[in-house]
């Protein structure tokens, strides 16, 4: 299984990009160049959402509220990515 570490900065969660993941071509067709691409697509729409959402915090307290508008995505899009793809997608804390 591929493994790739995904960092973000908001309370140790990355919000993940709601559409749906690119359909993957046959293992054989995929170059190391077109892996590391599809990687940076893929994670770009996920940092451009994370971002958007933690945009929307504001300067109030952080609550189960809180979770479960800006992080639940994070972590049902990083699963829906892993399935798709295979891939090992974690959520971390970037320092």
């Amino acid at each position: 299984m591929k493994r790739f570490v995904i960092a973000g900065a908001l309370a140790s969660v990355l919000v993940v990009a709601c559409q749906s993941p690119a359909p993957t071509p046959p293992a054989e067709s995929i170059t190391a160049d077109t892996l590391r691409s599809r990687v940076a697509i893929e994670i770009g729409g996920i940092d451009a959402m994370r971002i958007g959402l933690a945009g929307t915090i504001g300067s109030g307290p952080v609550d189960a509220e809180t979770f479960a508008r800006v992080c639940k995505p994070v972590g049902q899009r990083a699963a829906a990515l892993a399935q798709s793809t295979g891939w090992e997608v974690r959520q971390m804390a970037g320092v």
